[in-house]
């Protein structure tokens, strides 16, 4: 046991001091009130982004929520999820071209891969898998 810790303790030195680091891994928040800075910055920093669009009002958003919540929870601190409420931030929606809500847009690498408008039964595996072959792309 204390040999294999030895092990990893070197490993993790060795990276420090390489500075290498686990792209994509690092700093990617679950922010509950994103606005176009916090999005802005976590496209340009994080491997895999999924920016919720959503109002307080929507019935459907009340329904895909908990699903975007858990992928934040299973994926923390590697995918950044970023909930954006249209009503405080309209211009960010019709910049992305969110004509319906709730409208789920994920990125890889900053550019938008695929979009999940409204509410589907397969959408908690769908958006699943999808992270999944991001994460390992």
């Amino acid at each position: 046991m204390e040999a294999e810790l030895e092990r990893i303790k070197r490993e993790m030195l060795r990276r420090m001091l390489s500075g290498e680091r686990r792209e994509g891994l690092a700093n990617c928040p679950f922010d509950h009130t994103a606005d176009e800075e916090s999005l802005s910055s976590s496209l340009s920093r994080c491997k895999v982004v999924i920016a919720d669009f959503w109002a307080e009002w929507c019935g459907p958003c009340r329904i895909t929520s908990p699903i975007v919540e858990a992928i934040a929870r299973k994926y923390e601190g590697r995918v950044a999820v970023l909930k954006i409420n249209v009503d405080e931030h309209p211009e960010l929606a019709a910049e992305y071209e969110v004509f319906s809500i709730p409208t789920i847009v994920v990125f890889h690498r900053g550019k938008e891969v695929q979009r999940f408008i409204g509410y589907s039964p397969s959408l908690p595996r769908q958006l699943d898998s999808l992270v999944k072959e991001l994460i390992a792309a």
